[in-house]
């Protein structure tokens, strides 16, 4: 793995990270409405409480 590649995954990680923690719950359970289970299983999976 090069470098370049290492700070692609390092900057979409954040990026991840950031849209999810600045995300009010209101757009957030209308983002799950409209993308069905999968939205809320990986806020699960990575430790986000409800």
């Amino acid at each position: 793995m090069d470098k370049k590649t290492l700070i692609e995954i390092i900057v979409m990680l954040l990026i991840t990270f950031i849209l999810i923690w600045i995300k009010p719950f209101s757009t957030r359970y209308t983002y799950d409405r409209s993308e069905g289970n999968a939205y809320t299983e990986y806020l699960e999976k990575i430790g986000i409480e409800h």
